[in-house]
């Protein structure tokens, strides 16, 4: 009958099949996966809405994409409604489509042209997706690129400062203690002179493995410049960072680096400062630290010193007398400048 009706309409080019029942029309669903179907209804009033509906259901487990018409032998407007509502495109009469074949070619074609708007939409919603995953990893590239450093892959100079800043405003505002840590590897100079820069490579990328094994997840750690490395340690206070520089400078030492079949026993030395009243600034912590680290290199190295007495005023007010690097420092007050906690070699 539907075949009659289709050819009626001299507009209509399909190909059409038929099915008597539910059965036949799920085979045809899985070979021909076709546009549009169309349920005709021969159920006695009252029950069009159950039975358009689980036919409906039954062939969407086949395919996903195709529309439906629901054509009813009675007016069912409850049943028109709860059709369209389940996701049938259209509802007609099967009267109407009779006098006018025409009504059932324009909601043929009206659901094929929705149905493959509905697939561009979905296209289009996948290739915007694709294009911010994408977009989304270069972001995440160009962070990495921006913020950490190429060799260790930790944070580099310019963001562990900004974050030490952020800590340090952080820890004047709920006045919670924090310190930092300047520490550097002894003798570097000595390893790329020896066995090349690669090997150098290799010991900037083992000490800071060692040092982040070390650290807490709140902790923070970044490449200062060079072979230094600056750590930030929330909520610790002198003695707390004093005594975790120790276990870390120990730590160190136990761990020599592998050249092949070389080993090559590693140390590094520790200048700590703490944030306070007087020292709130980064540029003053970062001075304390480095004049401290000077101090345990001119010391004989391998050790931490953390110790923020006597002629801090003077270094605090006359910071050209020193750099950030801890290269160079006036040893002119270095006599006065007496640690009151050498580490152990």
């Amino acid at each position: 009958m539907l075949s009659t009706l289709l050819q009626r309409s001299t507009m209509f080019r399909c190909q059409v099949y038929e099915a008597n029942d539910l059965e036949a029309a799920s085979e045809l669903t899985r070979r021909c996966r076709p546009d549009v179907v169309v349920l005709e209804s021969i159920i006695p009033y009252g029950h069009v809405r159950q039975e358009a509906v689980m036919s409906m259901r039954h062939l969407l487990r086949f395919q996903t994409e195709q529309a439906f018409i629901i054509l009813a032998r009675e007016e069912d407007q409850a049943a028109a409604v709860y059709a369209l509502q389940e996701g049938a495109s259209d509802y007609l009469l099967f009267d109407q489509v009779q006098h006018d074949p025409v009504c059932l070619y324009r909601s043929i074609k009206n659901a094929v042209q929705r149905k493959q708007l509905e697939r561009e939409f979905s296209r289009t919603v996948e290739l915007l997706r694709q294009r911010n995953g994408e977009l989304e990893m270069l972001n995440q590239q160009l962070w990495k690129l921006s913020h950490t450093d190429e060799l260790t892959g930790y944070f580099n100079r310019r963001h562990i400062v900004s974050r030490m800043e952020e800590e340090i405003s952080r820890g004047l505002r709920y006045e919670m203690s924090l310190s930092v840590v300047l520490a550097d590897i002894d003798h570097f100079k000595r390893i790329n002179d020896t066995f090349g820069h690669l090997a150098g490579d290799r010991a900037l990328q083992t000490i800071a493995d060692l040092f982040r094994s070390k650290l807490r997840e709140s902790d923070l750690i970044g490449r200062f410049g060079g072979e230094e490395f600056l750590l930030i340690l929330p909520h610790t206070d002198l003695a707390g960072a004093e005594a975790f520089c120790h276990r870390l400078r120990d730590h160190v030492e136990k761990h020599p680096l592998q050249l092949g079949d070389q080993s090559i026993t590693m140390t590094a030395s520790f200048g700590v400062s703490t944030l306070s009243p007087e020292v709130d600034t980064s540029q003053k912590l970062l001075r304390i630290a480095d004049r401290n680290l000077y101090r345990a290199k001119y010391l004989g190295r391998n050790r931490v010193i953390a110790d923020c007495g006597v002629n801090e005023t003077m270094l605090l007010n006359n910071s050209h007398d020193m750099v950030l690097t801890g290269a160079t420092i006036d040893t002119k007050i270095m006599p006065a400048l007496k640690p009151s906690v050498n580490g152990i070699l």
